[in-house]
Parts: structure tokens; C-alpha cells; sequence
């Protein structure tokens, strides 16, 4: 029978796991990954992973529940943070950014499934999770507007996408971006691209009085 090996805690064997699913599961999607394959990258028994996880898809849905929750992390700043809102909406595309890249298997694992035209309860569980996060994103935009921080003519819906499809777009093409000389480093990079978006965007979004605000860095 596999045990796990003593010296791992239980909360450790966790994050190894789910930190080894997000990886495997962003590379080579859910059909082509094995509890096996994953039990083996987080250094556990296959036992192991079962004894946290019922099941494959029981896994699958914990690493797409962590990426939920960073994102929605993430939105409590927009509503309830009165900080002016270019200075606002900067800090939250700096860090949506950020946590892209530091979780970059979450969003692969989203993307790749989404492209997957086949049907599965794993895809069911990629479109419930993106359709809430993004309602999520809309209403704290509405908020906002209720609030009087954005401009009246603004539709909360098509600045989500604008702004979230934007850090998509760079988050694909900045491999191409960065061969072609045109980005520096990730974290340069990353730093001024959530800074651009924010200012090509807060003159049109923005009442006057905060698009205002000395945005000079």
C-alpha cells in the first residue's frame, strides 16, 4: 500500500499537488494528464492525491477554484479602495498581470480548454468559473459607474473585456514581443504595458475630474 513519505504534512502534500496540477494540467490539458503523472511531479504517492482528492476532476476543479479566488482577491480593491481611479485601475492591471505570469498554468489550463471543442465536465467547469469571474469584474465596474467614478457614457461590460482582452493579448504575444527586441525584461514589462493600457484608457472612461490627476511615472 503507498504511504506519504513522513516528513511531508499534510498542507505541504496539498500545495505540492495542486502547484504540480496547475503546471501539468496548463501543458497538456485534462485528458492528457494522469493522477499518476501528477502524483509523481508533487513527489507524493498516488494514494496520497486521493486521500485529498476524490477524484481527477475534484482536483482539476480545486486548481481552477485558486485561480477564482486570486482573481476575485484581486476585485475587492476596485470597490471598496477611494484611492483616484487611474491610480486604481493601474494597481489592478498591474497585479492581474502579475498574477498571470506567476500562474501561468491556471491560464493556460483556461485557455487550452476553451479551444478544446469537445464537450466534458471539465470544460462545463472552465465556462462556470470564467462566466462568474467575469460577471464579478462587470459588476464591480457597475459599481463604480453607481459610485460616479466612471463616465456616464461607459458600459461596465465592454471595458471588462477591453481591459482583461488586452492582458490576454500580452500574455500570448509577449514571447514574440520580447524576440522582436520591442519589451525588456518580464518585470519591466509587465509594469509599463498595465501602466499604458490604464492611460490610453482612463481618458475616455474617466469624469473629468480624475482623469485630471498627474499620471506621470
Amino acid at each position: 500500500m503507498e504511504t506519504q513519505p513522513p516528513e511531508t504534512s499534510a498542507t505541504e502534500a496539498v500545495e505540492r499537488i495542486l502547484a504540480a496540477a496547475e503546471r501539468l494540467f496548463g501543458e497538456r490539458g485534462f485528458n492528457g494528464v494522469s493522477t499518476r503523472l501528477i502524483a509523481d511531479a508533487a513527489g507524493v504517492s498516488k494514494a496520497n492525491v486521493f486521500h485529498h482528492f476524490t477524484s481527477k476532476l475534484a482536483l482539476y476543479e480545486a486548481v481552477l477554484s485558486r485561480g477564482a479566488e486570486r482573481f476575485k482577491a484581486l476585485l475587492l480593491q476596485l470597490t471598496t479602495d477611494d484611492r483616484p481611479l487611474p491610480e486604481l485601475l493601474e494597481d489592478f492591471s498591474l497585479q492581474h498581470l502579475q498574477n498571470m505570469f506567476e500562474h501561468a498554468g491556471t491560464f493556460s489550463l483556461f485557455l487550452r480548454q476553451l479551444l478544446d471543442t469537445g464537450a466534458g465536465a471539465e470544460r462545463t467547469l472552465i465556462e462556470n468559473v470564467l462566466e462568474q469571474s467575469f460577471d464579478l469584474l462587470v459588476d464591480s465596474f457597475a459599481t463604480l459607474k453607481a459610485q460616479g467614478r466612471l463616465a456616464d457614457g461607459i458600459e461596465p461590460r465592454t471595458l471588462a473585456l477591453t481591459l482583461v482582452g488586452s492582458h490576454l493579448s500580452f500574455f500570448l504575444l509577449r514571447s514574440m514581443l520580447a524576440q522582436r527586441g520591442e519589451l525588456d525584461d518580464l518585470e519591466d514589462s509587465v509594469d509599463t504595458f498595465s501602466r499604458q493600457v490604464v492611460d490610453q484608457l482612463i481618458g475616455g472612461i474617466a469624469p473629468a475630474a480624475s482623469a485630471s490627476r498627474n499620471h506621470e511615472k
